[in-house]
């Protein structure tokens, strides 16, 4: 059997990567990413590593219109945020790819995209890309 080796150089390689998995593991089973949030709870919209540093907080609470979609939670802070919303979108309004956006723990490419519905118990999730992987 091998032993594992951890060393400083490969801590730090993958501490980002490490941080954004677990927290968002954490909210998911602890914070009620598995449907137990409380009724007539706002909507949660979590922002992690590098996108916490861009939007000053890592969680946002709002209460979407009816009819309200994962555009319009993304106009929401792009509103108070420019430079987010110039990370989000392209010159034709579509996702960059720089903003890995969830709900309830679904890839937003996996639903409906932009126009994927939300609504207040929801769970918004969005990471900046992530990579790593050790060299030999």
């Amino acid at each position: 059997m091998a032993e594992a080796v951890t060393t400083k150089a490969c801590d730090a390689q993958f501490s980002d990567r490490y941080l954004a998995i677990s927290v968002y593991l954490h909210d998911l089973v602890y914070l009620g990413g598995c449907g137990l949030i409380l009724e007539g709870a706002d909507m949660q919209v979590r922002a992690y590593v590098t996108l916490r540093d861009l939007l000053g907080k890592s969680r946002f609470d709002w209460t979407p219109p009816a009819g309200a979609t994962v555009r319009d939670v993304l106009a929401w802070l792009a509103a108070d945020c420019p430079e987010f919303g110039r990370k989000l979108w392209d010159d034709t309004g579509k996702l960059t790819g720089y903003v890995q956006v969830f709900v309830n723990g679904r890839a937003v490419q996996y639903l409906d995209g932009l126009d994927t519905p939300v609504a207040d118990s929801d769970k918004i999730s969005l990471f900046p890309p992530v990579a790593g992987g050790a060299s030999e």
